[in-house]
């Protein structure tokens, strides 16, 4: 079982790569056929509150999951629920950079990264 979700852990990121660099070349040559208006992007807001709390639910849960159904260790685990939630993040990010009036937000990737480390430290103790 832990072959198969590997291979589509291994698969999911490598879709996600290739999207990414999609993604980049695209918003590149949309730049120079013309300007965009550039969307202010503040630290604090319901849209980073959301990130936080999507991310820490995610992560402790898909923690929760992989470690008591699947009987995996702490470690792997963790690195799992990481890794799935940071994925997912990343995709809503390129789908938002996709968006004629959206863009790639390092921030929210920041409060994703806060929230996962909050969900699996309150998961894991």
């Amino acid at each position: 079982m832990r072959k198969y979700i590997l291979i589509l852990l291994c698969f999911f990121l490598f879709w996600n790569t290739i999207n990414i660099s999609y993604a980049l070349d695209k918003q590149k040559s949309h730049r120079t056929e013309k300007k965009v208006k550039k969307v202010k992007d503040k630290w604090l807001g319901w849209d980073k509150a959301g990130h936080f709390l999507i991310s820490a639910f995610l992560a402790g849960s898909s923690y929760s999951i992989y470690y008591k159904s699947f009987d995996n260790d702490k470690k792997s685990s963790i690195y799992f629920a990481s890794v799935f939630t940071l994925s997912l993040g990343a995709g809503k990010e390129i789908s938002d950079m996709k968006k004629p009036k959206d863009r790639f937000s390092y921030k929210d990737l920041v409060f994703d990264v806060l929230g996962i480390s909050a969900g699996l430290f309150i998961a894991s103790r």
